[in-house]
């Protein structure tokens, strides 16, 4: 439903679930499920715009991923929840909900060292990015700047093409706000490269996805697994939420005579680049890269 874009009615699905699975006596119900299924029913009211009914979700999903002392999952239920709060325009609540997360993500290179590295990059730079979108809503041109450089290199780790497009666009226009109009047209200038970049991207991704589909058709299982396999690469540095569904069900589909399962094959991340594409099955989903 979501992959077709109706929101509204995942989120009625999700929320069913919910109290279905709340309703469970306590020796058959997990809350670590019970707060992936309220993060998930969040994220579809959100994709609805929805913001009370995820903010609520989020809230709880956070409060049951913390009482698992599952700290990754509650740092990204927490992200969740300042996304919200600034849709809702609490600004300043979704600042310091960033600080928070950004605090438990930080972790020192080394004892004594003054770098700092992230435990998840990724989360790390949306976070960044939420609150430069809070600085730039409060006028803080310079804050916002700062912040926008930060998590553009992280995103520049994490090989995220659209959102280096997104955010050097958005420093060119704060720049020339400024009237630092030759910076400006420098990061305007790599906005378009990038951009550029990213459409011969989708093109690649939409030729791969129906090659593998082809492939699928014609018997060639092997072949059409390593074809979804690299479109799911492509849709995931592309954030094409659509193409990451498809091929994960495509990759399962192929990849049946294997023993993947659904729930595994649709939680399926993509090899790192020049590395054999065999995924190791691990509780939760295909999550981990494997020689």
């Amino acid at each position: 439903l979501e992959a077709q874009g109706l929101y509204v009615h995942s989120a009625k699905h999700w929320s069913i679930a919910c109290r279905k699975y709340q309703k469970l006596p306590k020796k058959d119900r997990q809350d670590s499920i019970l707060a992936s299924l309220c993060l998930d029913a969040a994220l579809a009211y959100a994709g609805a715009g929805k913001t009370a009914q995820a903010l609520r979700l989020a809230r709880k999903a956070n409060k049951l991923f913390d009482d698992q002392n599952d700290q990754p999952n509650a740092l990204i239920a927490r992200f969740n929840e300042a996304s919200l709060l600034y849709d809702e325009g609490k600004y300043a609540d979704s600042d310091l909900t960033c600080v928070s997360i950004m605090f438990a993500l930080a972790t020192p290179e080394a004892e004594g060292s003054r770098k700092i590295t992230f435990s998840d990059p990724t989360l790390a730079a949306k976070t960044l990015l939420q609150m430069a979108n809070n600085s730039e809503y409060y006028g803080e041109t310079e804050d916002s700047s700062r912040l926008y450089g930060q998590a553009l290199k992280l995103y520049y780790h994490t090989a995220d093409y659209k959102k280096q497009a997104e955010i050097t666009y958005r420093m060119g226009w704060l720049l020339k706000k400024s009237d630092r109009f030759e910076t400006a047209l420098q990061y305007l200038k790599a906005s378009f490269v990038i951009r550029m970049l990213t459409e011969r991207k989708k093109a690649l991704l939409r030729q791969t996805y129906l090659k593998a589909k082809i492939f699928w058709s014609l018997g060639l299982t092997q072949r059409a697994q390593r074809g979804f396999v690299i479109a799911l690469f492509l849709a995931e540095q592309l954030n094409n939420n659509t193409y990451l569904t498809l091929n994960r069900y495509g990759f399962y589909k192929a990849g049946q005579g294997l023993g993947i399962n659904l729930r595994s094959a649709m939680t399926a991340t993509p090899l790192e680049a020049h590395k054999p594409w065999t995924m190791v099955n691990i509780p939760g989903g295909f999550r981990h890269y494997a020689s």
